[in-house]
């Protein structure tokens, strides 16, 4: 039997079904159910006092995030293959320590790949602190990081679309392979209806935002762009996720300045997923303005997709090269609210685009098939002595 770790950073159990922890809790289940000795060893970035859990039935283990911890860990566990989360911006970092393991290491990308023009815009909407990780992803010479991953013996690395897979080729001399985020049966599900007729909304034609109040999902400028559509009947429904460190207070501002408040409807109760499904499936068009793309592909692309829902977004890296169904703009405030307007009127764009969506949808791999993908990634050597 062999023995794998799978690296990720504050993982919380209410994070399992967000990016990047849904990949890494779904392939972890699937190894498990192969027979594999599977550990989730889960690295505290700050102060947060270290915890264990269990997800599913595999065990996640918590340790202080750094390098030389979690090679000690895995050498003391007697791991076989470990998994490693990696950024662009990663290639500063010492990655010495993981030449003291002779254990398979598989270096995997949970973000993409980003253009400095966009984190330039994230700062001037947010703050430098919000928008600096991304400034650093996109002007660290990509080809820092592959050197040093190869230097500490890493032989793979797995990007989560084929776009960023294909960045990391350009930069040898590792094995670049992509395995996408896998997609459940959410267009299967049976819709909640009484979610929509609490909220006068039966029947009625809308728009749909979900996500929690940040700038890189771009909900302030959605706000401004609302107040830039001149359709009279125009509504914008704005699930809005309650999650730790979500900042109300910059959004209700701007919320409070929109000349016509009483198109957005704001609903911030915790929803199950029969209720999401009643708002998914009947929207008549997801909008999901992300500055950035932090972890790709975000799951709500797919939900909404699957429903045959077209979605309204900017253009973001793997995550919108990949996906059909979509009506991208480009990153502007104005933008967004002509491509939202024109979609509002143009029905048979509408139902192009959700050709479209479903047609994607149908042929994207399942978690099972995502796990086994994983499973054939992981092993396939010989076993090294650690």
């Amino acid at each position: 039997m062999q023995k794998i770790a799978i690296y990720t950073i504050d993982y919380l159990p209410e994070r399992e079904r967000l990016m990047p922890w849904r990949t890494v809790a779904e392939v972890a289940k699937y190894l498990h159910g192969q027979g594999h000795d599977v550990t989730i060893l889960n690295g505290y970035s700050d102060a947060t006092e270290i915890k264990d859990f269990v997800t599913g039935k595999v065990p996640v283990k918590g340790i202080r995030h750094s390098y030389p911890t979690l090679v000690d860990v895995v050498r003391d566990m007697e791991i076989s293959t470990v998994a490693v989360p990696v950024t662009w911006r990663d290639g500063l970092k010492d990655w010495s320590a993981f030449k003291k393991t002779n254990c398979k290491k598989v270096a995997y990308f949970a973000g993409g790949v980003y253009r400095v023009q966009d984190a330039l815009k994230l700062w001037r909407g947010s703050s430098l602190g919000i928008s600096k990780p991304y400034l650093l992803e996109s002007i660290v010479p990509k080809y820092v990081l592959t050197r040093k991953l190869a230097d500490a013996g890493f032989t793979e690395v797995v990007g989560l679309t084929p776009y960023t897979a294909e960045r990391v080729v350009q930069h040898p001399p590792l094995k670049v392979s992509y395995i996408l985020p896998g997609k459940d049966a959410f267009e299967a599900l049976p819709e909640d209806m009484a979610i929509l007729r609490k909220y006068n909304l039966e029947g009625k034609k809308f728009l749909l935002y979900t996500g929690a109040p940040s700038p890189v999902r771009g909900s302030e400028w959605l706000l401004q762009a609302v107040g830039r559509i001149q359709a009279a009947d125009f509504q914008l429904v704005m699930l809005m996720r309650t999650d730790v460190g979500s900042d109300f207070q910059r959004f209700e501002q701007k919320l409070k300045q929109l000349k016509h408040p009483e198109r957005v409807v704001i609903v911030c109760e915790k929803l199950t997923r029969e209720q999401l499904k009643a708002f998914f499936s009947h929207a008549y068009a997801m909008v999901l303005p992300f500055i950035v793309i932090p972890s790709e592909i975000p799951l709500t692309y797919y939900e909404a997709l699957s429903c045959g829902t077209p979605v309204v977004t900017f253009s973001n890296g793997g995550t919108t090269q990949y996906l059909k169904g979509l009506s991208l703009a480009r990153k502007s405030v104005e933008e967004l609210a002509r491509k939202m307007a024109e979609l509002w009127t143009d029905t048979s764009l509408r139902k192009y685009l959700s050709q479209e969506a479903i047609a994607c949808m149908s042929g994207h791999p399942n978690w099972l098939e995502v796990g086994c993908q994983w499973e054939q990634m992981l092993i396939d050597y010989e076993i090294s002595d650690n």
